[in-house]
């Protein structure tokens, strides 16, 4: 039986919110484009004012690459920009008509482009999501009811601990044949119950695995902490996003936590222009929803634009009812769940559990 109010973040269940996160996406992804398309001829580059847009992002990321990876990357990009106009509308649909070869950014131009009428928000839709998770989360469960508010529990932090990484299968090397050992590490982002973005730092996990090997952490590793005292809107839900990388390849990039906070602006941007902002948490536990979505799908393409050896963004979540409270395990530790990432010839498999605990 699974436990519930604490899984794994599979996607966007109601269909405005998953709109909303492939806009965000796409509008990106152009604008990824044509910076890399450009890039292949330095006299048309043009540093962006704005260091948080991801033309600053991509660019940045762009020329720490080696000239191998960047002249692939280029190609990949000239040849979507060649693309027809066809075809780009079955990936991108309305976003399809952007200008890419105007001199005006992706973003300023994909704001004039009106949301289909039946994607938009309104308050009354919002309120209702808010109040169950389970209508917009895939697979989420709702936790059984709770004694409510203790003003006066002692455990009102949170964290998420890793218990174990293993190595199903290491990554493929050259000519597709298995690179070694791997050296891994793991690093990541949070998100609080009102949408505020941290950077999780990241940490060797190990220097050698092969096929079978695994990493156990006992006690288990704390990895993300919150402090369930702030907000004032039971129940709280948190993210982890947990993203596992290849070191020899270059490690985990610096760059996810800006791209995570690019991607969290643009959603309350274009989730503001309803009126809805009101709503305050209840918005930002939405919001929070839709940029978690909209990131795991930019890393994937990220990483096949520079192919990175970057696994799969595995996101866990947890409902928490209150101060005190207790998982189904009737504890104040859940269950372990793993979730398993395959990539690059390589499967690995991170093990974690929730902890309430006493601050």
């Amino acid at each position: 039986m699974s436990e519930t109010g604490v899984g794994v973040f599979e996607g966007l269940s109601d269909p405005k919110l998953d709109y909303l996160a492939k806009r965000v996406a796409n509008t990106a992804r152009l604008a990824t484009y044509r910076v890399i398309a450009k890039a292949g001829d330095p006299s048309k580059v043009v540093a962006p004012a704005d260091k948080s847009s991801i033309e600053a992002i991509v660019l940045s990321r762009f020329r720490a690459q080696p000239a191998v990876k960047q002249q692939r990357a280029v190609q990949k990009a000239k040849a979507f920009m060649a693309s027809p106009l066809a075809s780009r509308k079955r990936k991108f649909g309305e976003l399809a008509s952007i200008d890419l070869h105007s001199t005006k950014s992706i973003h300023e131009m994909a704001r004039t482009i009106p949301i289909p009428a039946g994607m938009r928000l309104d308050a009354a839709h919002l309120k209702r999501l808010a109040a169950d998770p389970s209508l917009f989360i895939e697979g989420f469960k709702q936790p059984d009811a709770d004694g409510g508010f203790t003003p006066q529990a002692d455990f009102d932090n949170l964290r998420l601990r890793i218990r174990k990484v293993k190595c199903n299968d290491e990554t493929d090397g050259f000519f597709g044949s298995e690179s070694g050992d791997d050296e891994i590490s793991m690093g990541g982002v949070k998100v609080d119950e009102t949408g505020d973005v941290h950077k999780l730092e990241a940490f060797n996990v190990g220097n050698s695995f092969e096929d079978g090997d695994s990493k156990t952490y006992n006690p288990p590793k704390k990895f993300a902490s919150f402090n369930l005292r702030e907000g004032n809107k039971w129940p709280k839900t948190y993210y982890v996003s947990m993203v596992l990388a290849e070191r020899d390849n270059g490690g985990l990039p610096s760059y996810l936590s800006d791209l995570f906070k690019y991607t969290e602006d643009k959603v309350s941007e274009l989730v503001e222009q309803f009126g809805v902002s009101a709503l305050g948490p209840e918005l930002g536990k939405i919001a929070g929803a839709i940029a978690v979505a909209a990131f795991q799908s930019l890393v994937e393409f990220f990483t096949e634009i520079w192919e990175d050896d970057i696994f799969p963004v595995v996101t866990a979540y947890a409902n928490i009812k209150s101060l005190n409270h207790v998982f189904a395990s009737g504890t104040r530790t859940s269950s372990e769940k793993s979730k398993w990432v395959k990539a690059h010839g390589g499967k690995y498999t991170i093990y974690f559990d929730w902890q309430v605990y006493e601050g």
